[in-house]
Formats: structure tokens, sequence, C-alpha cells
């Protein structure tokens, strides 16, 4: 089995405080004070989950299209 070529995360500086700065208020988020340290504490667990996801190699057999999803729409027989 030959391996794919795996895309992988931009090679820039990992900013979880300019992520917050950015990314919170487009969300519309508030993340008051007291909780902005487990914000930053959890972001670098995201990090590092990602390092790991995109180590995995993916082999070309595994790479195939998902089907078309559409969230609440009922299934021919189905319920929704």
């Amino acid at each position: 089995m030959s391996e794919a070529p795996r895309s992988s995360p931009p090679d820039r500086v990992f900013d979880p405080e300019g992520i917050i700065q950015v990314v919170a208020p487009a969300l519309g988020l508030t993340i008051r004070d007291e909780y902005r340290p487990g914000v930053l504490a959890f972001l670098g667990v995201a990090q590092a989950m990602s390092k790991l996801v995109f180590a995995v190699p993916l082999h070309e057999d595994s790479m195939e299209m998902a089907a078309v999803f559409s969230a609440g729409a009922a299934m021919p027989g189905g319920e929704p």
C-alpha cells in the first residue's frame, strides 16, 4: 500500500492568546478573565491532539470521499 501525501498544519507559531482574541469575538463569545487560563490550557491540549492527528499516515485506499450529509434529512424508508 502506498501512502498518499498528508496535508499538515501550517508551519506557524501556536498562539492561543491570539486565537482567543480573534475567534471569540467572531463567534460572539465573551471569555471572562477567570476562565481565560482554562481556555488557554485546553487550546494547548487541542494543539497537541492536532499534532497527533496530522502525524498519522494515510493510505490511498483510505481516501474515499464521504457521501453527502444533510442534517435532519430523512433517509428513504427511515426516520429523520
